[in-house]
């Protein structure tokens, strides 16, 4: 009992330049005690959810249950951060270790059609991809992109002999049949526009239309290679966090929607 009272008179509060802090005698340390209790004593978690939606609910339910202290919502170009108790009460500051986290990953559509940009492909890998993605593309129709794409029967033997830019706008490509010795001439789009969401879990507010810019090559065997590739494909990714970002600030009016990234403070930051 002696040596307790001893080692407890040994303790003290001193003042330092970020508060106070415990003095013990070597050997020992100060625990929470209340870790030790059957609940922890406030909220403390990183949960994760998939779609806007779900991260708007949750902050509204939050600040529902706070009532007297509103979140924060970072959002960057990896993810979207909405901090519960950036607040204590009222303006005093919170720790910041109670978050809904969003991460910001592209959809199925926008890696299929960013994945292949500036690739070069036969006719026949061509078709393929356009039979993929075929409810993507807005403009021309899509079943004439397809048809027009796919005019030859891959076991016909067809030999392309150039092809060149009309002033209309299209490329001609030109041909010899050689089973039965006939020519021709077929019309191909110099660009379509397809329309694709660019966020999984916000696609409702990341869709936009992009034109596409559609290329052929021959080879010296008379075989026809496409390349497209996507005009300015960094415009849609920008407008995707501006968007998503308006529409957590319309359905969140009383929140503040911070445009960057937090690095939350932790009690080892008022440790030294």
């Amino acid at each position: 009992m002696e040596d307790t009272e001893e080692l407890l008179s040994a303790v003290r509060v001193q003042e330092i330049s970020n508060g106070q802090a415990a003095v013990v005698p070597d050997g020992y340390d100060i625990r929470n005690l209340a870790v030790l209790g059957e609940v922890p004593p406030r909220k403390a978690q990183t949960v994760a959810v998939l779609d806007i939606e779900t991260l708007i609910d949750c902050v509204k339910r939050e600040d529902e249950d706070a009532c007297d202290r509103k979140s924060v919502i970072y959002v960057n170009d990896e993810k979207v951060v909405a901090v519960f108790n950036h607040y204590d009460s009222g303006s005093a500051p919170g720790w910041g270790d109670d978050t809904a986290t969003m991460e910001l990953h592209k959809t199925v559509e926008w890696d299929n059609w960013m994945g292949n940009s500036g690739q070069a492909m036969c006719q026949k890998e061509f078709v393929e991809f356009i039979e993929e993605n075929f409810n993507d593309i807005k403009s021309p129709n899509p079943a004439d992109m397809l048809t027009i794409v796919s005019k030859f029967d891959m076991h016909r033997q067809v030999v392309f002999k150039s092809a060149y830019r009309s002033s209309d706008g299209e490329t001609k490509v030109t041909y010899d049949e050689s089973n039965n010795t006939k020519s021709g001439e077929i019309d191909l789009p110099t660009e379509f526009t397809i329309v694709i969401p660019v966020i999984q879990g916000a696609e409702a507010f990341t869709t936009y239309a992009i034109k596409v810019r559609l290329k052929v090559r021959l080879t010296n065997e008379g075989r026809l290679f496409f390349t497209y590739t996507l005009y300015r494909p960094d415009v849609p990714e920008r407008s995707a966090v501006k968007d998503l970002s308006e529409r957590i600030e319309t359905a969140l009016p009383e929140n503040r929607v911070i445009r960057g990234a937090i690095e939350c403070s932790t009690h080892s930051t008022f440790a030294n």
